[in-house]
């Protein structure tokens, strides 16, 4: 097949898995003019029903497309968070988040992930996002990729984009031709290869896994709940008194509230978790066992754990196993991984969602600058791309990692270190991370630029010079 040039949307993108990643994507190739089709296995449209916490890495973006107003409807600015311990009404301490606006132009904004996710579906033409599509596997040439489904339908293009989760069946794909390429002892296949700075010897290095209950209830009573309704969210985060266990509480719009319980999986259980048994969600009968664990706990705005149960909806609960992982290859030839298909965070810091959707506009520009469909130009595109990301990625993981330590480990040392050193530990970490992070806020470079807000300064990209047919939302 001879070269072709890519003016008016000459090439054609595959994406697999609409989750926030895959639909950003989507959304944003709709307005450059990309031609793209959207495969998701799932029958119907279902987002974890868990929160999504939004921060001025990706907050811009949404001001470029015109959607702020949207997402701020949907949300509440975060205030800070407080630790407490089981029964104990007094804090051990609390993290400010207030100075965040001030200092990089936008408040965190906190809101349900499926408000999130109904605002990115609604941009997206309903024709191009295609349901039931359990991807069984994807082959790529020098001419373009090729996509087969369960259901015995094809899907071709030029370009092959994976996001479809930790247990992504496009990267199981993509590893098994890129170790067919390569006989032999590789680098390129490990299990998981997570190299975490810091972090020296593999047996560091190995995952720490959590099974979690997330939710979101209805809209709580005004007298019994009487601090929710507030215009700000403080986030607080239970210690358990066994086991490692926290439970997080995240006020939501509407007086509703958001939270999630975390139980780290023993290393005797982990095999539970390999290759063998990876379902990243479980059932009813599985979450209400689990719910068992926590109903004993208080509530910190009002009640027990079990009347926040019975106040959320069964269709907005779920049983997740969360995964620390980050892997080394994100892409090879014709196909290039999205988000929680290159690696998973802890939830402690709030961190995926934001970096999962930096990632899409930094891949977009990509796209949007390659002019042929070669199988050269296009891995040049993929290459920057994880160049570009994968230093944000690791530093994610990296802080993700201590702050989840710093609230889960037990005993008295423990104890001690985040009595003496929330503020001088936490909040230096944070903010470092913050600063990184927000070094390279990324923008959409077809779009016109948002100006810098906030007292930290921002490398912003470079506007492109390629012209490419570009449209508004209504």
């Amino acid at each position: 097949m001879p070269e072709t040039q890519t003016s008016e949307g000459g090439l054609k993108v595959v994406i697999v898995g609409a989750g926030t990643s895959g639909l950003m994507l989507a959304l944003l190739l709709e307005l450059c003019g990309i031609d793209y089709v959207l495969l998701e296995k799932k029958s119907e449209f279902r987002p974890h029903s868990r929160a999504c916490i939004l921060c001025a890495v990706i907050i811009p973006i949404f001001e470029q497309i015109g959607l702020l107003r949207e997402i701020e409807d949907i949300s509440l600015p975060a205030r800070k968070f407080k630790i407490k311990k089981q029964n104990n009404p007094q804090p051990i301490g609390e993290i400010e988040g207030s100075y965040l606006e001030a200092k990089y132009g936008y408040p965190l904004l906190v809101m349900p992930r499926p408000a999130l996710y109904n605002i990115l579906l609604s941009k997206i033409p309903k024709h191009k996002i295609l349901l039931g599509k359990r991807v069984l596997s994807t082959s790529q040439s020098e001419l373009g990729i090729l996509v087969r489904c369960a259901d015995g339908s094809t899907y071709s293009g030029d370009i092959l984009v994976g996001s479809d989760g930790a247990n992504s069946s496009v990267r199981q794909n993509l590893y098994r031709q890129l170790e067919a390429l390569t006989p032999g002892p590789t680098s390129i296949l490990p299990p998981l290869s997570l190299s975490v700075p810091g972090n020296d010897s593999d047996e560091k290095s190995r995952l720490d896994w959590s099974w979690c209950i997330v939710g979101i209830t209805n809209p709580l009573d005004r007298d019994q709940y009487a601090e929710l309704g507030q215009p700000y969210s403080d986030f607080v985060a239970v210690m358990g008194h066994k086991n490692k266990e926290v439970v997080w509480f995240i006020p939501a719009a509407n007086r509703r509230l958001m939270w999630v319980a975390i139980t780290p999986i023993e290393k005797s259980d982990k095999t539970l978790c390999d290759d063998g048994f990876m379902a990243s969600e479980l059932g009813p009968e599985a979450i209400e066992e689990m719910c068992s664990r926590y109903q004993d706990f208080d509530c910190p705005f009002g009640g027990s754990m079990k009347d926040i149960f019975d106040q959320s909806p069964p269709h907005l609960m779920s049983r997740i196993l969360v995964q620390e992982m980050i892997f080394d290859k994100w892409c090879g030839g014709r196909t290039v991984l999205l988000g929680n298909a290159c690696h998973k965070f802890p939830m402690s810091a709030g961190l995926n969602d934001s970096v999962n959707l930096a990632e899409s506009v930094a891949l977009v520009n990509q796209l949007h600058e390659i002019r042929s469909n070669s199988v050269q130009e296009i891995r040049a595109a993929f290459e920057q791309y994880q160049a570009e990301r994968e230093p944000q990625a690791r530093r994610a993981l990296q802080f993700s990692k201590q702050l989840h330590s710093f609230f889960s480990e037990r005993g008295i040392m423990a104890f001690i270190s985040r009595k003496v050193s929330i503020h001088r530990t936490a909040e230096v970490a944070w903010s470092k991370t913050n600063d990184f992070l927000h070094k390279n806020r990324p923008q959409a470079t077809f779009l016109p630029m948002i100006p810098q807000r906030g007292e930290f300064k921002r490398q912003d990209p470079v506007p492109s010079s390629v012209p490419r047919r570009v449209r508004k939302f209504e």
